[in-house]
């Protein structure tokens, strides 16, 4: 009883990014960022499998048998209930009545929606947690689900296989993403930290690019208390935003009424741990693919810095 309680309680922390302690509360910069992380989340911080991570080449191998997805109920808007929420940390949409589940993708299981979130830059250069041959995207979405074998969400974070959590890279468009916008339009209602607002669902595929090339590994929470129950996805095919999109994001802000902006942690470790890929491609090293992400990044890092004067 007292491990399944816990396990709610960290879960529950984890979902609504509130303050938690071995003894401390915790933020991305200043005297609890995520450079202290380790010292002040002892148990769990400063463990060997840690996330983010770097998704290096010649690191990654590729895997036959990673299977493809089946997202059952992702386009199901009817039955469904969404809360829009800024929870000082970051945007985050929480998932009430209804069952979203993902199976497949050599998950081992069926698990469920619980919620989705984003980690973003102060500019188009950085934002995203996880990054790719060291380069980072704008921003990153997590789609974060539980494990249904275990009946409950208590019960499933005691485990080791308790969350599977999906993560799509953005990349700066030139034209607006229609569904993204359906989110952003529920954005001043949840400008200062601890704002709320009901929103109606969207098709979440919609918004998700495709999901037959990824990446696969275990890690752990990207937030404190970092326990090291996650599998994680990572999927190749970026999301499409505009820059005046991703600055709504800019514009959101935390408790104490600073912008919420490089809420990502960076890489980690891999200590050994190994990273598979559902696709098999020569090119994923290549120097000329690298330089033109980079090219692409810095011309909309340029293009945000002129729009601001």
């Amino acid at each position: 009883m007292a491990s399944s309680y816990f396990a709610l309680v960290v879960l529950l922390l984890y979902l609504v990014r509130t303050p938690f302690a071995e003894g401390a509360e915790w933020t991305y910069t200043g005297e609890h960022g995520v450079d202290q992380w380790a010292k002040d989340f002892p148990s769990y911080c400063s463990g060997q499998s840690q996330s983010p991570i770097d998704l290096e080449a010649s690191q990654v191998t590729y895997d036959s048998d990673l299977q493809p997805f089946t997202f059952s109920n992702f386009d199901n808007t009817n039955g469904i209930t969404w809360t829009l929420l800024n929870n000082g940390h970051a945007a985050q949409v929480s998932i009430g009545s209804g069952t979203m589940q993902v199976s497949g993708g050599s998950l081992g299981g069926t698990y469920q929606v619980a919620q989705f979130h984003f980690h973003w830059g102060s500019d188009s250069t950085k934002g995203s947690e996880h990054t790719v041959n060291g380069l980072a995207y704008p921003m990153e979405l997590h789609i974060v689900c539980f494990n249904t074998k275990y009946g409950n969400i208590g019960d499933s974070l005691a485990n080791p296989d308790a969350l599977a959590v999906l993560g799509f890279f953005f990349e700066i468009s030139s034209n607006t993403n229609p569904t993204m916008q359906k989110l952003l339009d529920g954005f001043p209602n949840i400008k200062y930290g601890g704002n709320q607002t009901s929103m109606t669902p969207f098709a979440l595929t919609n918004m998700m690019a495709g999901s037959s090339r990824y990446f696969r590994y275990r890690g752990g929470l990207t937030t404190p208390t970092c326990n090291e129950i996650v599998t994680w996805t990572v999927f190749r095919d970026t999301i499409k935003i505009s820059e005046t999109q991703m600055n709504a994001f800019r514009m959101l802000l935390d408790t104490q009424n600073n912008e919420i902006v490089n809420n990502y942690r960076p890489v980690q470790p891999l200590n050994g741990r190994s990273i598979r890929a559902s696709y098999d491609d020569e090119n994923f090293a290549s120097a000329s693919g690298l330089v033109f992400n980079s090219l692409v990044l810095v011309s909309s890092y340029l293009v945000s810095c002129m729009c601001r004067f």
